[in-house]
């Protein structure tokens, strides 16, 4: 039964939350990774199905660490080598270690420690890559571009961000349509539509047909809309 009072689970967890990184990257993290000057983790790695192999789409990448991030792995290396030192054993390889100094149990981690955590919490049951996906809505609702998020999670594309999170852009169509509606400054438009131009009279100035005060009382959307009631329904 693992135990899930390990000093090392608070700073893991929070590392799968804070960087979005998939369980077998984080299981295969070194502490020679962490580059706490740049604040950044180089993903090199990826454990899975019981052997090392690359991260997933085959190339190795950087994550940016958060303040409180980098603040929790720097004491969790400072405890792991203080507890290295109790037990008269070498620092460990990995950076996420079991009791001897090991490589943790991906099975373990998922099974017997994290759902065991949420049951504790009173939490339901999701699946520990969730919190990957976590971090990527996260940082999507913060309105974080998904050029970014695509570089932080990996993916092998910007169309794989975009197809599995574009859902969690808060507004951003109606963000757009509610533009349609702010105030006109005619002066700043230099060029006027063609419809506009159009709906002015030969020989007659700008100011008389569309005076600037009453401009200001119509969204843009309005200028272009026609008088005549046949297309209002379109």
């Amino acid at each position: 039964m693992a135990n899930l009072h390990a000093p090392m689970y608070p700073a893991f967890f929070l590392t799968l939350l804070r960087t979005g990184c998939r369980l077998g990257e984080a299981i295969a993290l070194q502490p020679g990774d962490l580059d706490f000057h740049g604040r950044f983790i180089q993903i090199r790695r990826n454990f899975t199905n019981g052997r090392l192999t690359t991260p997933k789409n085959g190339k190795s990448r950087r994550v940016d660490m958060s303040t409180r991030l980098a603040d929790v792995l720097k004491q969790h290396l400072v405890d792991q080598e203080l507890e290295a030192l109790g037990k008269d054993r070498s620092k460990p390889e990995w950076l996420f270690c079991n009791d001897t100094g090991n490589m943790v149990d991906e099975d373990n981690v998922r099974k017997r420690v994290f759902y065991k955590l949420l049951e504790k919490a009173g939490l339901r049951r999701i699946r520990i890559h969730d919190l990957r996906h976590t971090f990527a809505t996260r940082l999507l609702m913060n309105s974080e571009s998904p050029a970014f998020v695509k570089e932080q999670m990996g993916h092998s594309s910007i169309q794989v961000t975009v197809d599995l999170y574009c859902h969690w852009i808060p507004g951003s169509n109606r963000q757009a349509v509610n533009r349609l509606d702010e105030t006109v400054d005619i002066q700043k438009l230099g060029g006027q539509s063609a419809t506009i131009r159009n709906q002015i009279p030969i020989g007659q100035r700008e100011e008389e047909r569309f005076p600037l005060q009453a401009l200001g009382n119509y969204g843009a959307g309005d200028l272009d809309r026609t008088g005549d009631l046949r297309f209002t329904n379109g």
